[in-house]
């Protein structure tokens, strides 16, 4: 089971290393596309987004996603994601 952290990236909760390779490698597009938004990544793709953390956890665990086994990050507003 994954630990919740709290890091200057706004990961919330850390999902299996592949999870995080793959937001690397897709970091770019992810940001253009979620503006702002939390955004919960399993298995090299994205299951759910909100721009609400508590609405995001709330739809996984309904959906059957157990958000402490997933990586849910906080893509940067429009003004921060272009720095």
């Amino acid at each position: 089971m994954s630990a919740p952290t709290s890091t200057e990236g706004k990961t919330i909760f850390c999902g299996s290393g592949g999870d995080s390779d793959w937001l690397e490698q897709n970091r770019s597009r992810l940001r253009s596309e979620f503006l702002g938004e939390h955004i919960a990544i399993k298995d090299g793709r994205v299951v759910g987004h909100n721009t609400r953390a508590a609405v995001l956890l709330r739809t996984l665990r309904e959906s059957g996603i157990d958000p402490k086994e997933t990586l849910i990050v906080k893509m940067p507003p429009a003004s921060r994601a272009q720095k």
